[in-house]
């Protein structure tokens, strides 16, 4: 599914750039990044049922296998999930069975909100042996300004990945040791004035300065969570 999570954020990216002609910079709203995620999904996986800004509640109770009745407050208790709030997009299988939720973040999120989504996430994988739900992404945009040169590209990525392990090892949840992390981090666009530091040299360096505050670099990351299962 990761492959599809990246292809969405390509998507948004180039429907930003057709809607916002020259403003690259500034990719957003969030809602454009989960709608081209989702119906990247939906596309790849036409089986799969989908759902933005999911109720919490709504998709944990589709995710659960527990054979007697047990009442709301009991199963809340009893899984120790969040009652309220949103999922970004929830990803349910053909039988409507909750299955994996994504967490969604814009440019070079916030460390507080990056952790706050994180424990949510692990939140839904605590009870993985009773459980349908076995896996889960946290996705964001890392962006850097390109000082030199297109050649920066594969520096950025390299960057990226680097930053998104530092997230996981940097944050605590009582089962995080009992699940696999795997990372995921592609260039979704980029503008830059240079193919490479040759076209730089002659510039004077007010010209210069400011033809290098155009340049920018956006790195789809892609965490994903999964259950571990011991034999």
């Amino acid at each position: 599914m990761e492959v599809s999570i990246l292809k969405g954020l390509r998507n948004a990216f180039t429907v930003n750039i057709e809607l916002r002609g020259f403003d690259y910079a500034n990719l957003k709203p969030e809602y454009l990044l989960k709608y081209k995620i989702a119906t990247q999904i939906k596309s790849d996986f036409p089986d799969y049922k989908i759902e933005l800004e999911a109720r919490t509640e709504k998709f944990h109770q589709r995710s659960y296998e527990i054979g007697d009745f047990i009442t709301e407050p009991s199963f809340y208790n009893k899984w120790e999930i969040e009652r309220s709030g949103f999922i970004d997009i929830a990803i349910y299988n053909s039988d409507f069975k909750a299955i994996c939720p994504i967490e969604v973040k814009l440019i070079n999120p916030q460390k507080i909100l990056v952790e706050d989504d994180l424990i949510r996430l692990l939140d839904y994988l605590k009870a993985f042996d009773r459980s349908s739900i076995t896996s889960a992404y946290f996705v964001y945009i890392y962006k850097k300004n390109i000082f030199e040169s297109l050649e920066q590209i594969q520096k950025d990525i390299d960057s990226a990945k680097v930053r998104a392990k530092n997230v996981i090892c940097n944050f605590s949840h009582e089962i995080k040791s009992r699940l696999a992390y795997d990372f995921f981090c592609e260039s979704i666009g980029e503008f830059s004035n240079f193919e490479n530091t040759y076209d730089m040299k002659g510039l004077d360096q007010f010209e210069l300065g400011e033809l290098i505050r155009e340049n920018f670099h956006y790195v789809g990351v892609v965490i994903k969570i999964k259950v571990v299962k011991l034999f």
